[in-house]
């Protein structure tokens, strides 16, 4: 299911550097046709971005009371007022929910993503909000996303050791291995139930990557139709919750740095490869160097 936006993030950055070309091309067939697009492409491009990604959303009435940290030593920080996500830093991590489009059935070759929550045993959230036009159920991102690393986060997010649920399943004959493209009514008995939920684990994993690879070496035509969505603040707590896979972590750690660091206006520093502290000679300044 993955291997087309696998393939986009290779058509994006091969060998790690982004093609402008090309990454404005997937942006305008996928995401955003463009000002200059016409109503044709413009209704192409939201159709595809609605029934082929999968929509992640900051969950802010939701805090998980999991706090950033304390500061690094050094100089005081800035104002809270000038900070980026200023309310992490009062509130704490909040938890991510996610939605996409899906049919009541889902069969192969269908013209949207994926089975729904129902078909894959997750429980949606209450109150789900409109996505691009549709109503679309929203579910927890670490409900999905767990399978990736199953022994580590089983118990982080199900509470009970990834053998106890395999276990569970086994006994109770619900766990099975097998073809997992099948029709609503297997699907809906958790039969195979993990490896569909792999599936589309694997599939937003490689969506995150797109996104990152996207917005690389300062795209700023992707960067500005991108960075709504992709807030400062969901980045920021998709890579710092310890609950999710150490690979999706670091897909969001990669759209951090690529989509709110390395942008305009900020510059790289280079410091001089000799640096004093001015301080340790604050009270005999006779011992600084003379050129």
């Amino acid at each position: 299911l993955d291997t087309w936006v696998s393939f986009r993030t290779a058509v994006c950055a091969p060998a790690e550097t982004a093609v402008g070309a090309m990454q404005q091309m997937v942006l305008s067939s996928l995401i955003f046709a463009g000002n200059n697009g016409t109503p044709e492409e413009h209704e192409t491009t939201g159709k595809n971005r609605q029934e082929l990604l999968i929509t992640p959303k900051l969950l802010e009435n939701c805090p998980l009371n999991i706090p950033l940290g304390s500061p690094l030593a050094g100089s005081p920080p800035p104002p809270l007022e000038q900070c980026l996500g200023q309310s992490l830093l009062i509130d704490g991590l909040y938890d991510i929910a996610v939605s996409w489009t899906h049919p009541e059935q889902w069969v192969v070759g269908h013209g949207v993503l994926y089975h729904g929550p129902d078909a894959l045993g997750l429980q949606c959230i209450e109150g789900g909000t409109k996505a691009f036009g549709g109503k679309r159920a929203w579910v927890s991102m670490v409900q999905l996303v767990w399978v990736l690393q199953p022994e580590r986060c089983c118990p982080l997010v199900l509470g009970k050791t990834y053998e106890d649920l395999l276990q569970e399943r086994a006994e109770s004959g619900d766990y099975e291995s097998g073809d997992v493209f099948r029709t609503l009514e297997t699907a809906t008995s958790s039969s195979g139930q993990i490896e569909r939920l792999k599936i589309l684990a694997q599939y937003f994993l490689a969506q995150l990557q797109l996104i990152s690879d996207l917005v690389k070496e300062r795209q700023m035509n992707c960067i500005m139709a991108m960075q709504e969505e992709y807030s400062f603040d969901l980045c920021i707590c998709g890579m710092s919750d310890h609950r999710l896979p150490t690979s999706v972590r670091a897909a969001f750690c990669d759209i951090l740095t690529d989509l709110w660091l390395d942008r305009c206006p900020h510059v790289q520093v280079v410091v001089p490869a000799l640096m004093r502290n001015l301080e340790a000679y604050e009270n005999d300044l006779d011992q600084l160097p003379e050129f």
